[in-house]
């Protein structure tokens, strides 16, 4: 992240940003879709030079109603979109690291975006976290995005995988409903 991190705040600085937040990018750019692909031409680029691996979530809002959504209510944010995402998330780190762990476990952190819902994340967090191996998951904190560059990237980098999950979905519905598509 030392590295990622001049490297990003110069790209904000030639766009004229002082973070990103990719739900109100097209409107900090004017709604300029070249602007906006160079951008996220030159994120995707920082990323693929700065971050050897990355674990996104994604998920439908229609997907979470009808499978996950508790019937009755239920206490915390366990269960909220975000708690099923976060545990999703951690699932498949928790895999990574048993497949491919890393030299300095203490050098693993967790950092959520500054919100309402930093209970629920860190109860999900602790279910994670192993008696025998205490750093196992390291601390997990909460910074705001302009603070932490990192987070930026998560954010551009979830941004990015519902564009494709979106995209998929479009190119099945039309291959179910175009005559011409052979399946």
């Amino acid at each position: 992240w030392a590295l990622l991190e001049p490297e990003w705040r110069t790209m904000l600085d030639r766009h004229g940003l002082g973070a990103i937040h990719c739900s109100e990018l097209r409107h900090q750019l004017g709604y300029d879709e070249a602007r906006v692909a160079q951008l996220m031409g030159e994120v995707e680029a920082i990323i693929l030079r700065h971050v050897p691996v990355s674990v996104v979530g994604v998920m439908r809002k229609d997907d979470y109603d009808q499978i996950y959504k508790p019937t009755r209510p239920v206490s915390g944010q366990k269960h909220s979109p975000l708690g099923v995402l976060y545990r999703a998330c951690l699932s498949f780190f928790a895999a990574f690291l048993e497949e491919h762990p890393p030299g300095h476990l203490e050098a693993v952190r967790f950092v959520y975006e500054r919100g309402p819902k930093e209970g629920g994340l860190q109860s999900i967090h602790a279910g994670f976290q192993r008696a025998d191996l205490p750093d196992w998951f390291g601390a997990l904190s909460f910074v705001s995005k302009a603070d932490r560059v990192a987070l930026q990237a998560a954010d551009c980098l979830a941004a990015g995988a519902l564009f494709v999950v979106v995209q998929m979905a479009a190119a099945v519905l039309h291959a179910a409903v175009d005559p011409r598509v052979r399946r």
